[in-house]
Formats: C-alpha cells, structure tokens, sequence
C-alpha cells in the first residue's frame, strides 16, 4: 500500500558509530570487554588503624586526599573533586569496601597496594575477592605501584 521505500537512501543509511573514547577515558565506560561488561569501581581495604575505627567517617576523606595529592590523579582527572563515592565497612570496622569514582583509580589503588594516611597508619587494597573477574583480567590503573602491569 503506497509507494516502495528505498532503504539504501540517505536517510535510512546507517548512522556512524558512537566515538565512545572520552567516556572510557574518564573510566566511565571499561577499558575492555563487549557488551555487558562491568566497571570495577570498588576495592577492599584492610589494616584500619584504631583512630578510622573509631572514627569511620575519616577515612573517605582520608583516601581522598591522598588520591588527590597524586600529581598522575590530578593530571588524569583535573576535574574530580571527590575520588570515593562511598564506603561500606564490615564486621567491627576491621575493613571495608571503598567505591571510588571511576576504574582507573580503582585499579590505581590495587596496583599501589597501600595508601599511607595524613592521620597516620596506611591502609592495605585490594580487589574483593568476590571480583575474580578483576584479578583474571585487571582494569588497567594509572601505573603508580608496584603491582602495576610493565609499560
């Protein structure tokens, strides 16, 4: 009914293809994997001192800040203001799992493997060990610790 459609013609051709570089860059988008693959954004942390038991809003601010006194961190992300999310602690605050903003501070934070605190102590991460997929095929960090992948 009517006249035919000619779906070859300009209108109907098909779009080009999303440029997606500047989401994976702000590690919003995985570095790898097709479709349904996931962000790694959280990271265990361990070896909490008495002083972020007692205290345990101290230690997103804590992370913070010493993410952001990283000139890699501040280069890489000159926008963010605020690298943890949220944290979530476990039994008696004896650890917690850290959601930070994006996949590449989360896996900057494992290659480090510790972060020494401006209130003293430092703090062990890691990645839960409910994620086998991150230690099968890790995100890849900025390069900063001694766990990271050789350039």
């Amino acid at each position: 009914v009517g006249r035919t459609t000619r779906w070859d013609s300009v209108e109907h051709r098909a779009a080009p293809g999303l440029d997606v570089s500047t989401l994976r860059r702000s590690g919003k988008l995985p570095k790898s994997g097709g479709p349904g693959a996931k962000l790694f954004t959280q990271v265990w942390v361990g070896t909490l001192n008495q002083e972020t038991r007692e205290k345990p809003s101290m230690l997103a601010p804590e992370i913070g800040r010493a993410l952001l006194a990283m000139p890699a961190v501040r280069q890489r992300f000159p926008e963010l203001t605020e690298p943890v999310v949220s944290v979530r602690f476990g039994d008696e605050h004896a650890f917690a799992f850290v959601e930070l903003a994006n996949e590449v501070l989360a896996a900057t934070c494992v290659e480090l493997g510790k972060l020494t605190l401006s209130i003293g102590g430092y703090i062990r991460m890691a990645w839960p060990a409910k994620v086998r997929e991150a230690a099968i095929a890790p995100p890849v960090g900025l390069g900063l610790g001694p766990s990271a992948p050789p350039a």
